[in-house]
């Protein structure tokens, strides 16, 4: 690893001048800190399931540099990338978070996903998530009985509700897909998304599901306003309207679906089998909340 790292950075003109910082290892990837003599960069490994993840991230720097770290080498299951100024993770008093980042990203990618696709990002369709989830609802080894009887009977609604978002005419896009704080660096000027591990194409309302989970009222109601705003001239309002009222199933929808990929790649290990049943019941939850009330009572 340290070679590969020497060998990129030679490319780059540059050289280490001191050991690679550690700065978290876990299942789903090792990240390095690298001192050099034109200031600190990034090292990332990351398992096969992942494997395209460099190939996005230099994607989405060259389709929208001011929200993503400038990268310097990439290929399968590595990227190395330029440090990000220190302007801190809140962005205190800014007028926008980082969603409208993320949808910068996403309207970037209209009409590109045969391009994505080819880098190997995963697509993640309503049609494909409805099929997924049909196939969930026989894993016990994934789920315990209660989130599979739960799912199981949850899955004509959740179908019916995913054909609806399916055919409101909203494009596929980019979707990060996990914003949150360790995610998301304000540089000073802009924010910068890291961590594309979790990107696919798919609804682009399905990223306020990760964002939202412990929003307050004020935060809530920012997102839906950025999104609405963003979507407005693609989007007729009563689409934009209905794309916000199922953001909640196509957003959990959306991280089950990507948790059932990570266990399967990696296993049941640092929690990650909790995760999945977590977004299933939210799932659920969200199916409740949604679906019409004759249906609540079936489920």
């Amino acid at each position: 690893m340290v070679d590969l790292i020497d060998t990129e950075l030679a490319r780059q003109g540059r050289v280490r001048t001191g050991p690679p910082e550690l700065v978290r290892r876990w299942s789903i990837s090792t990240v390095l800190l690298i001192p050099t003599d034109q200031g600190p960069v990034w090292f990332k490994a990351v398992p096969p399931v992942f494997a395209h993840e460099g190939a996005l991230a230099r994607w989405v720097a060259s389709a929208q540099p001011r929200h993503a770290a400038a990268v310097l080498g990439s290929g399968p299951g590595w990227l190395l990338t330029e440090g990000l100024p220190e302007g801190g993770r809140d962005g205190t008093g800014r007028q926008e978070g980082p969603l409208a980042a993320a949808v910068r990203v996403q309207r970037a990618s209209i009409g590109r996903s045969a391009e994505l696709i080819a880098l190997g990002c995963p697509e993640r369709s309503p049609a494909r998530i409805t099929a997924d989830l049909d196939l969930l609802v026989d894993r016990t080894d994934l789920l315990g009985g209660p989130e599979a009887r739960g799912l199981a009977a949850a899955l004509p609604e959740l179908t019916r509700l995913l054909e609806e978002a399916d055919g409101d005419g909203t494009p596929t896009v980019l979707v990060h897909g996990d914003i949150q704080e360790e995610n998301a660096l304000w540089t000073g000027r802009s924010w910068a998304l890291i961590d594309w591990t979790d990107a696919a194409l798919t609804h682009p309302f399905a990223e306020l599901a990760r964002p939202l989970m412990q929003a307050t009222p004020g935060q809530r109601a920012r997102a839906e306003a950025e999104f609405t705003q963003a979507w407005a001239d693609v989007l007729s309002p009563h689409a934009v309207s209905r794309a916000l009222r199922l953001a909640p199933v196509l957003g959990a929808a959306h991280q089950v679906g990507n948790y059932v990929r990570i266990v399967e790649a990696v296993g049941a290990t640092d929690g990650l089998d909790a995760l999945l049943r977590e977004w299933v019941r939210r799932l659920l939850a969200a199916t409740a909340r949604t679906a019409p009330r004759q249906a609540r009572g079936l489920m």
